[in-house]
């Protein structure tokens, strides 16, 4: 994947994230990660390989979904004990 494409993309997943915060609800964290994730169909290849370069043009979308993941699980739990 060349570095340009990959730059194209990784501005793009910025742009998509509105952060719905821990006080959103788990509708909004859906249709946040719906819309942040579209762009996974622009990455896929016709030859269906993807090699080291690939995940290093591309790990910063899954682990902000993670961070963002870990966040909401905090507010739930947070929520049912706190």
């Amino acid at each position: 994947m060349p570095c340009g494409r990959s730059s194209r993309n990784t501005v793009r997943v910025w742009k998509v994230f509105a952060v719905a915060g821990a006080d959103a609800t788990p509708r909004e964290w859906l249709h946040e990660t719906a819309v942040a994730c579209r762009v996974i169909y622009d990455w896929q290849r016709a030859d269906g390989t993807y090699g080291k370069q690939f995940v290093t043009d591309t790990y910063l979308l899954p682990e902000r979904q993670l961070i963002l993941a870990s966040y909401r699980l905090a507010a739930v739990l947070n929520d049912l004990f706190g």
